[in-house]
């Protein structure tokens, strides 16, 4: 279902989120979910530090970064 909303919604793919967020973000991301939030998709996102902290962190579906 998600992969179907991506695609007719034209947002960014799990994939290509992954790619340009190492640049973003020092860790991995652990956990992604695609949200319907205020008229928007968004992606909420876990995050594993290279210390093994873990964070959240929402962002635009369509443009991440």
């Amino acid at each position: 279902l998600a992969s179907q909303i991506v695609r007719q919604e034209q947002l960014t793919s799990v994939e290509e989120l992954a790619g340009k967020a190492k640049r973003q973000f020092s860790g991995a991301i652990v956990r992604t979910s695609l949200c319907y939030e205020d008229g928007h998709y968004v992606y909420r996102l876990l995050i594993r530090d290279h210390q093994g902290q873990f964070s959240r962190k929402d962002v635009d579906a369509r443009n991440p970064f």
